[in-house]
């Protein structure tokens, strides 16, 4: 049986950022010596349900700080991202780490926060098919 978890860094009125990601570091430490298979990092913007909004910058320090577990992205928002530049830097971690990156993305779950991320939706099509189109075509 082969473990892995992910990690949503809930803050609140009793945990601040600094202490969620303190906490983030230190099970992704943990973990790795008890040999699970990944953790994966959940993408959140503007509310408490998250501190992670650069879940690729986030994967390269916990890969930096780990030696066998694989760890990515769960819902990389790739819709609001150039889908070539997060290619590149999905492929870079993937090569630097040995192979231990996985991407994991996922359209805008609240078009209204997407807005105030981006200057331009492509609101004609569906974006998510649009880039996942271009991703499978490099």
């Amino acid at each position: 049986m082969k473990f892995g978890l992910f990690f949503l860094n809930f803050i609140n009125s009793t945990i601040v950022q600094e202490q969620s990601i303190a906490r983030m570091q230190e099970i992704t430490e943990y973990v790795d010596k008890l040999n699970f298979e990944q953790i994966l990092v959940y993408e959140n913007h503007f509310s408490g349900n998250g501190v992670v909004g650069a879940p690729l910058t986030v994967s390269g320090f916990l890969l930096g700080l780990t030696e066998k577990i694989k760890i990515g992205s769960l819902n990389h928002v790739i819709t609001t991202h150039h889908p070539v530049r997060i290619a590149e830097e999905a492929c870079l971690l993937d090569q630097l780490s040995e192979g231990r990156f996985i991407l994991g993305f996922s359209d805008c779950e609240k078009k209204m926060k997407c807005i105030s991320l981006i200057a331009l939706i492509n609101t004609n099509s569906n974006s998510l098919n649009s880039v996942m189109k271009l991703l499978t075509m490099l």
